[in-house]
């Protein structure tokens, strides 16, 4: 904007001035002019158009209110449901070799409630899913941490954040191979409660520890936005 001569010339103007337009009636707006004492510090070349004080002042007051608006105008904050869905991503699952993995761990065969529950996630239905990794690890093996991150999944994807911070605070509580995501989906799981200061905690948690490229970017960005 300053490579603009006339509007270079203008702002200079201005500041040496040390007048407050803002505060002109418009009614005495030329006997104003008349008593200011605005004069051109460098001599104008011919070839450039001549313009009056009052043209001056006005493109002032413009530029003034124009960058005024710019500087404080930003995007409005986003709302937490917004931040959630913009985020949040049902995982592939990956399912692990599970060994003994029955109530008396003698069944070298996934358990048939897991594998309910394994069915339902790949088939999307979250409700039934949850239903079965909640019996699996209240009555079989509350241990496993394929099971409680995924039962975490589809807490969120039901919006039960309750359920998905138990799951989840209790997967970064022991260093485990779930710990990393366990964070990032904790933090969801807070900003889909409405809890903005805990996602932030973790967040900045996961960035300043985390090995996962990817997530700590993603916490990199969110935390911005939060």
């Amino acid at each position: 904007m300053l490579e603009d001569p006339f509007l270079r010339d203008a702002i200079e103007g201005y500041e040496e001035s040390g007048i407050d337009f803002f505060s002109v009636e418009l009614d005495d707006f030329d006997q104003f002019l008349q008593n200011t004492n605005i004069r051109p510090k460098t001599k104008v070349v011919s070839m450039r158009r001549q313009f009056s004080p009052r043209a001056i002042a006005a493109s002032i007051i413009l530029l003034t209110a124009i960058g005024a608006f710019f500087l404080f105008k930003g995007n409005p904050d986003l709302s937490n449901d917004q931040l959630f869905a913009q985020n949040f991503e049902v995982v592939e699952m990956d399912i692990p070799q599970f060994r003994g993995d029955s109530a008396l761990n003698l069944n070298p065969d996934i358990n048939p409630v897991l594998q309910t529950a394994i069915n339902a996630y790949r088939e999307e239905d979250f409700i039934q899913s949850l239903d079965a990794f909640n019996e699996y690890l209240l009555k079989v093996n509350p241990n496993n941490d394929f099971a409680r991150f995924h039962a975490g999944i589809c807490a969120l994807k039901t919006h039960q954040p309750d359920v998905a911070i138990a799951n989840f605070s209790r997967l970064i509580s022991v260093k485990n191979d779930y710990s990393e995501q366990a964070t990032w989906f904790l933090a969801l799981a807070h900003i889909q409660k409405n809890n903005r200061q805990n996602a932030r905690e973790l967040l900045t948690t996961l960035v300043q520890t985390g090995t996962d490229t990817t997530l700590k970017d993603k916490a990199a960005k969110l935390l911005q936005e939060l």
